[in-house]
């Protein structure tokens, strides 16, 4: 299954599931708290109905606050990474591509997963 995260402010990703676990993982053990994401009117889902959940593609949206807070997480994973003595994961871990979705996040506005 693949996940496409849309900015609501413009710019699109596509990811597979676990890559899109992983980034969110990531994002958590490096301080970021997430508040839960809340269904876009598009879905039809009533917001009393929705469980907060980042891991399905329901068209739920993650807000600007937690896109915000997402983003400085993954800066935080980014400078430990750019750090590293360890070159394999370097390798393994594309923090350009990191550095991308950090910029996606902050200029946002929101983020719909879909």
């Amino acid at each position: 299954m693949g996940i496409a995260l849309s900015a609501l402010n413009g710019g699109y990703i596509d990811l597979n599931v676990n890559g899109w676990e992983n980034l969110l993982n990531i994002a958590v053990k490096n301080g970021w708290e997430p508040l839960g994401t809340f269904p876009h009117e598009w879905s039809g889902i009533a917001p009393e109905d929705w469980n907060g959940n980042y891991f399905t593609n329901d068209h739920q949206t993650i807000c600007a606050e937690d896109a915000l807070g997402m983003a400085a997480a993954l800066e935080l994973a980014v400078a430990d990474l750019e750090e590293s003595p360890v070159e394999w994961i370097k390798e393994v871990i594309d923090v350009e591509w990191i550095k991308g979705f950090v910029d996606i996040c902050r200029a946002s506005g929101g983020i719909m997963i879909s």
